[in-house]
C-alpha cells in the first residue's frame, strides 16, 4: 500500500512520461470509468491488478480528457490505497463504488475501506476531490440482492457520512427499468445514477443516441418530478471483437457513438461517465465474448484510438488542469489522521468488479 505522499513522486515521473506519450486533447468529458484490473479473480494479485506506477500513469492520461474518474469499489486491487490517491495527484475528483453482491461479507469489506478512507483521509470529502458515492452496480438488475437490501446498504453509508459531518450525495447505480419499476429506489438516493447501452439493445449506430433518449425519458419525467438529478453512470460502445447479443462493433461505430452522444449531453447539460477509459483485453479470454475488451477510448498501452482523436469537438480539459496544477504541487499531502475510535476489519473478499458490464441480455 503506498501513502498519498509516496504516489507524490510517482506522479511526477508518471506524469512527464504520459505527457511525451499522449498529446493534449481535444475533448474534455464529464467523467469516464476506470478498472485497475488486468487478469480475472482467481489470478494472483501481480497478474491481476495494475501497480502503483501503472495507474497512476492511467490517471495522467485520463486527465487528459476528463476531470473525474468513476470507479465500482473500494476493496478489489486495494483502489481506495491505489486508485483514489492516484486520481487525486492527477488533479481528477473521484466517484467511489461500493460493491455489493449476494455476499453480505462483500460489502461488509467494502464498507470498512470507506469507512477507513474517511478515517485517514477525511479532506478529500470536505474539498469535492468525492464528488459521490453508489452502493451497487446494477446489482438489482443482475438479481443478486432486492431492491430493500440494497436501500439497506445505502442507508448504512449515509449513516457512515452523517457520523464523520460530511456532505457527500449517495445513491444506487442501476439501469433505468429498474429505478422504474421500483419508485422506493427514487426516494431513497441523493440523485439517480441510470445506466444504459443501446450498444447491449441491437440499435444501428445512427438511431443510437435517439434511443437512448426515448430509453431514458420516462426516468427524467420521473426525476423532474422530484426535482432530482440524473447522471448516466455507464454508456458506451464497443470498437472491436463481436457479440450476437450486441450491436456492430467497429471503430467507426465507437466513435459515431461516443460523437453523438457527447454532443446531446453537452446540449442538454447530461453528466455522465463514459464507459470507459481504457481497453480491458484480458476479458476476452475471461469471458469468451470478445466485444467486451474493447471499450475504452483509448487502448491499453493509453495512446488514443485514431478514431476518437479524429473528432473535432471543440473541448479541452487542458485549461483548467493547468489553472489546478498551477494552485498545487500535484501531489496530495494528507493531514492528520481523523479518527473516533477503531473498527475491527472484516473478513477478507473478493469482489468481482469486472461483471459491472456484462449482463446485457
Amino acid at each position: 500500500m503506498l501513502s498519498f505522499k509516496l504516489l507524490g513522486g510517482l506522479a511526477t515521473l508518471t506524469s512527464a512520461l504520459s505527457i511525451i506519450g499522449t498529446s493534449a486533447q481535444n475533448f474534455c468529458i464529464h467523467g469516464i470509468n476506470y478498472n485497475p484490473r488486468i487478469g480475472p479473480d482467481w489470478a494472483p494479485v501481480n497478474q491481476r491488478c495494475k501497480t502503483a506506477a501503472s495507474i497512476q500513469a492511467d490517471m495522467e492520461t485520463l486527465a487528459q480528457v476528463t476531470g473525474s474518474i468513476r470507479l465500482y469499489g473500494l476493496g478489489d486491487c486495494d483502489q481506495s490505497s491505489t486508485v483514489v490517491p492516484a486520481a487525486i495527484n492527477a488533479s481528477l475528483s473521484a466517484s467511489l463504488g461500493v460493491w455489493v453482491t449476494d455476499d453480505d461479507a462483500v460489502f461488509e469489506s467494502e464498507f470498512y475501506q470507506l469507512q477507513t478512507l474517511i478515517q485517514q483521509h477525511s479532506g478529500l470529502f470536505t474539498s469535492g476531490r468525492i464528488v459521490d458515492i453508489h452502493v451497487g452496480s446494477e446489482a438489482i438488475y443482475r438479481k443478486q440482492i432486492t431492491p430493500a437490501k440494497n436501500i439497506e446498504y445505502l442507508q448504512r453509508v449515509k449513516a457512515l457520512l452523517t457520523a464523520y459531518n460530511l456532505d457527500v450525495p449517495v445513491t444506487i447505480a442501476e439501469i433505468g427499468d429498474v429505478y422504474l419499476a421500483h419508485p422506493e429506489l427514487i426516494d431513497a438516493v441523493d440523485f439517480i445514477q441510470a445506466n444504459s447501452f443501446p450498444f447491449w439493445e441491437r440499435i444501428a449506430v445512427e438511431n443510437a443516441v435517439a434511443y437512448f433518449e426515448s430509453r431514458m425519458e420516462p426516468l427524467y419525467q420521473r426525476a423532474m418530478a422530484r426535482d432530482m438529478k440524473v447522471v448516466i453512470g455507464e454508456t458506451g460502445w464497443a470498437s472491436g471483437g463481436s457479440s450476437p447479443k450486441a450491436s456492430e462493433a467497429s471503430p467507426t461505430n465507437a466513435a459515431r457513438y461516443f460523437y453523438d452522444f457527447y454532443q446531446m449531453a453537452q446540449q442538454q447539460g447530461l453528466e455522465f461517465y463514459y464507459f470507459e477509459g481504457f481497453d480491458e483485453e484480458w476479458k476476452i479470454d475471461a469471458t469468451n465474448d470478445t466485444v467486451e475488451g474493447y471499450f475504452g477510448l483509448f487502448h491499453e498501452d493509453r495512446t488514443l484510438k485514431p478514431e476518437i482523436a479524429a473528432l473535432s469537438l471543440d473541448s479541452s480539459c487542458a485549461a483548467g488542469r493547468s489553472e489546478e496544477a498551477s494552485a498545487s504541487s500535484g501531489a496530495y499531502t494528507p493531514g492528520p489522521t481523523e479518527s473516533t475510535g477503531t473498527t475491527t476489519p472484516p473478513p477478507t473478499t473478493t469482489a468481482r468488479p469486472e461483471e459491472c458490464h456484462m449482463r446485457r441480455v
